[in-house]
């Protein structure tokens, strides 16, 4: 692999990862709402931050299968031509 693959490769993840924190941000602002109902209905922070991180923990295993399922697909596809 050269030195100009392994450089765009690592901007492309850099960007990615940018792009998923700017999304989690604006999630978790516009669920701001939704938390504070649930802590004014008597649920602790522990509860809360759990329940927090069980969402985004989710939201990363499915979207990390989906990647490899998309990366197969197209491995697939370039090895068939």
């Amino acid at each position: 692999m050269s030195i100009h693959t392994k450089t765009l490769t690592q901007l492309a993840a850099g960007l990615r990862a940018r792009e998923f924190s700017s999304l989690e941000l604006t999630r978790s602002v516009t669920r701001e709402r939704e938390l504070a109902l649930r802590a004014a209905l008597g649920c602790s922070r522990r509860g809360l931050f759990g329940l927090t991180l069980l969402e985004s923990l989710l939201i990363a295993f499915l979207g990390g299968l989906c990647g490899l399922l998309v990366a197969k697909l197209l491995l697939w596809l370039v090895l068939a031509f």
